[in-house]
């Protein structure tokens, strides 16, 4: 079959896209007016993922999650519930932690030793005495950011009245769930930054339209030319394509591709068994 887009709704929610049409304007890429829309219409009101529950296991673990302008202190508290904070003194507003992750028994701020529980609570205030009125502990401990776990995920949201992650998420969780990603291990941490539009970045793994002409290797060990695409609400999209084949549109190889023999050899198969029988690896592998 060539190539398939559909789109499905959630039980409850908005439609995966509206019927308005808008042609691909550059200003969308370039424009500062922009970027502040998406700032208040994405970035601030959506879950975002924002790191792994097995990266703060003890109490007082922590990572910072930058998005912006706001720095935001995800740990691990004594109860052993997963919080968020923004990572912002209450007196002064300077920055509580500056490391990208570690572990505190609390929260301090280097300027004026102002202290907060793993819980967010202000604990202590030097000179407490000399506020006048007195510094209200309630009003002055870290404001919180929502929080919620999925899969091993740590998800945030900066915006208090968003619907909670599962209405978000919707059956997205139903594809993936089989994959059992809170049984993994992370085996290495990578950052990649690029000098681009995000949109650039998610144009990108929308569409397999490129493929043929940046990975020309990719016809030796995918079908991407009949990929499906599912588009859902809120932006989730998936893209499914059979692996461990050749491209359709080119004829079956006498010999395995390199790639495949890869494959074979990691999992102990012999590749000159399938020498002929290419079209017999997908099942080979999948069982």
């Amino acid at each position: 079959m060539a190539q398939t887009t559909t789109e499905q709704s959630f039980t409850a929610g908005p439609a995966p896209r509206t019927e308005q049409r808008s042609s691909l304007d550059k200003q969308r890429y370039t424009s500062g007016q922009m970027m502040a829309a998406e700032w208040e219409g994405v970035w601030s009101r959506c879950w975002l993922f924002a790191g792994l529950a097995s990266d703060i296991t003890e109490p007082g673990d922590f990572f910072l999650y930058q998005l912006g302008h706001e720095s935001i202190v995800v740990l691990r508290a004594e109860s052993g519930d997963t919080g968020a904070f923004y990572n912002v003194c209450q007196h002064r507003g300077n920055r509580l932690l500056t490391s990208a992750a570690g572990a505190v028994s609390q929260l301090a701020c280097p300027y004026h030793g102002w202290r907060y529980s793993l819980e967010g609570q202000l604990v202590e205030v030097p000179d407490a005495k000399r506020f006048d009125p007195p510094v209200d502990a309630g009003e002055r401990s870290l404001k919180p950011v929502r929080v919620e776990l999925w899969g091993g995920l740590v998800w945030i949201n900066l915006d208090p009245d968003a619907a909670p992650l599962s209405a978000f998420l919707g059956v997205v969780t139903d594809n993936l769930d089989g994959y059992r990603f809170g049984d993994m291990v992370l085996a290495e941490h990578q950052t990649v930054s690029l000098n681009a539009n995000w949109k650039v970045v998610r144009d990108n793994f929308l569409e397999q339209y490129h493929v043929d002409f940046i990975h020309p290797q990719h016809a030796t060990m995918v079908d991407c030319c009949n990929s499906e695409n599912v588009l859902w609400p809120y932006g989730h999209s998936a893209t499914v394509v059979q692996g461990f084949v050749t491209d359709s549109r080119y004829p079956l190889p006498e010999e395995v591709p390199e790639h495949l023999k890869l494959v074979l050899t990691s999992l102990g198969l012999a590749s000159d068994k399938f020498r002929g029988q290419v079209d017999g690896i997908r099942e080979a592998v999948q069982e």
